[in-house]
C-alpha cells in the first residue's frame, strides 16, 4: 500500500479498553484511542476552572 490511510470513528464507551475492543483485532495494536471532552457554553465562558496551578 502506498501513502497513509486512516479511519475515524466516534463512539461513547466507558473507557479506552472498550473502545479498543471495537477495532478489528488485526488493527488493535496500531490503533490510537483518543478521549474527547464535551464543553458547554458555561465551560467555555469560565475557562479558569480547567486550568490547574
Amino acid at each position: 500500500m502506498d501513502g497513509e490511510h486512516k479511519a475515524w470513528i466516534l463512539v461513547e464507551v466507558p473507557g479506552k479498553e472498550q473502545a479498543r475492543n471495537i477495532v478489528p483485532p488485526l488493527y488493535r495494536s496500531n490503533a490510537k484511542i483518543v478521549e474527547l471532552s464535551l464543553f458547554t457554553d458555561e465551560d467555555i465562558n469560565n475557562p479558569v476552572r480547567f486550568h490547574k496551578e
